[in-house]
């Protein structure tokens, strides 16, 4: 019995590592689509729907690395994949009645309607390649299942209907704490800009002049090897 010990606890400290990066991954896939579809263009998008999914780096490869063949043969092993995929499956499809009525005008150029259909493509799609046939029908409603769960917490959060609070107390529940600190980089400045005329102009008129004085510097050292450096001896 105790020669199992060890091998039992290494088990365990290893599950424990896998959730881990399992919890985390989520956080950074959610995140990324969450500030991609939160985002407002100010003049009609003209990004086709691959070319917005390319705008998402980690949901591309996340996707990307699935492996082509069967490796999943029992539900239990699947825990983490349900649980990825769930989430993701989550923000990128409507989170509440309002959404899905901007998401019919798709067209117009809303994101989020945009990226859906493909999204949960690429989810159901990653479902088929990893899981056995036997299995693959039961993840898929588990991921479903995962996905209304996910969205009921990010609605019970209140405020913006992203997976941060949500994620936040189940990092919480992991860890087995009452709450966690983290910083996302991502979300330090997660919002453009907005300029009015007089601050573009601004703007403008500062990289001109910056650009005018680099001009002139870039001369003026020219010059000087010419002159200095080479230079011509005169007869």
């Amino acid at each position: 019995m105790s020669s199992l010990t060890p091998l039992s606890n290494k088990a365990n400290y290893t599950l424990q590592i896998l959730e881990a990066l399992c919890l985390s991954l989520q956080f950074n896939l959610a995140s990324e689509i969450y500030l991609f579809t939160s985002t407002k263009p100010r003049f009609p998008d003209p990004l086709t729907v691959i070319e917005k999914i390319n705008q998402l780096p980690l949901v591309t490869q996340f996707f990307a690395d699935f492996p082509q063949d069967a490796r999943v043969a029992d539900i239990a092993n699947a825990q983490m994949l349900v649980s990825t995929l769930g989430a993701v499956h989550a923000l990128s499809n409507p989170l509440d009645a309002w959404q899905s009525i901007k998401g019919i005008f798709a067209f117009f150029g809303n994101r989020k309607g945009q990226l859906t259909p493909r999204l949960n493509e690429y989810i159901f799609k990653a479902i088929a390649a990893t899981c056995a046939p036997g299995v693959a029908a039961t993840v898929k409603e588990h991921v479903l299942q995962r996905s209304k769960q996910v969205k009921k917490g990010i609605r019970a959060q209140g405020g913006k209907k992203q997976f941060d609070g949500f994620g936040r107390a189940e990092l919480a529940l992991f860890v087995g704490t009452n709450t966690v600190k983290f910083q996302s980089l991502a979300e330090v400045n997660p919002l453009s800009v907005a300029l009015n005329a007089a601050a573009l102009d601004s703007h403008v008129q500062t990289y001109r002049i910056h650009r005018r004085n680099t001009t002139d510097m870039e001369r003026g050292a020219k010059t000087m090897l010419t002159e200095m450096v080479n230079p011509t001896d005169d007869e």
